[in-house]
């Protein structure tokens, strides 16, 4: 009951100051109503103390409070500590998995070309080979010899020849960029596509379009033997994969195909339907 501005109003400036609102409150009064005592717990208020003062009574109210108050601060800093760990957990779980996702993509992929490795594209190639088993569709497999490569490689050097596998990789990609087409670097100069849902005559549309491609990009090899720029020798087989047809009969089977257009002079494509 003090002048201009009595004790509630006093508690409800304190508790909408930021500063001090966490500052424990004891109201001390000669007021005994109930309503009184309830009013002041309703304005923020911890605890109430009615005249006459008893000294220690009012050490150990304040004492209490004050150790719930220290006891309520360091719960909240546990708290915020604990949501700042785990916000740095979070963090760390998150470039964890950034970092898995790139060793991953390093582990699966041929640094120079960034195609599949050779490893990586036997993995994906078996499954697609069972799922076009499962629901009886057609895939081509296909392989891919830059001819002459070595002699490329000899008169240009490595570093030419490392650019002549990029440019090889990049029309790869643009022709073979359907999501259910896989490319690898099967080793070397050599590459490999595995192509399903693609019958005989969507293959060799595909293969027509590789080799023009090839041919556009005009790449100089005077030590070619069959042209004076870079050229390609293609092999492949379209079939329905089966238990007595699987991936490593197609693979022989197009490098056969591979091995006849070589023979055949180079510079051609050889497919064949199985």
């Amino acid at each position: 009951m003090m002048p201009r501005m009595n004790g509630y109003e006093v508690c409800l400036h304190l508790k909408n100051d930021n500063e001090l609102k966490s500052i424990p409150i004891i109201f001390i009064t000669a007021l005994t109503q109930l309503e009184e005592i309830t009013k002041a717990f309703a304005v923020g208020g911890v605890d109430y103390i009615t005249k006459p003062i008893r000294k220690e009574e009012l050490w150990a109210r304040v004492s209490t409070h004050l150790t719930i108050a220290k006891q309520k601060k360091e719960l909240t800093q546990g708290k915020e500590k604990i949501e700042e760990l785990y916000a740095e957990f979070l963090g760390t779980q998150g470039a964890l998995k950034e970092a898995n996702f790139k060793l991953k993509g390093l582990a699966s992929t041929d640094p120079l070309t960034s195609l599949y490795n050779r490893r990586h594209f036997f993995e994906v190639a078996r499954n697609d080979s069972k799922l076009a088993q499962e629901n009886q569709k057609s895939a081509t497999l296909i392989m891919i010899d830059i001819d002459f490569f070595k002699t490329y490689n000899d008169h240009y050097g490595q570093q030419k020849g490392d650019k002549c596998l990029k440019e090889v990789a990049i029309c790869l990609k643009k022709i073979f960029m359907k999501s259910s087409d896989h490319l690898a670097r099967y080793g070397g100069e050599e590459f490999i596509a595995m192509l399903v849902n693609t019958d005989l005559q969507q293959s060799e549309h595909l293969i027509s379009t590789l080799k023009n491609a090839i041919e556009a990009l005009a790449v100089p090899h005077e030590k070619s033997g069959i042209a004076d720029h870079l050229t390609l020798s293609i092999g492949a087989v379209t079939t329905t994969p089966n238990l007595e047809n699987s991936l490593q009969q197609a693979i022989k089977k197009a490098d056969e195909a591979l091995y006849r257009a070589k023979e055949s002079g180079r510079n051609r494509w050889v497919i064949i339907s199985a």
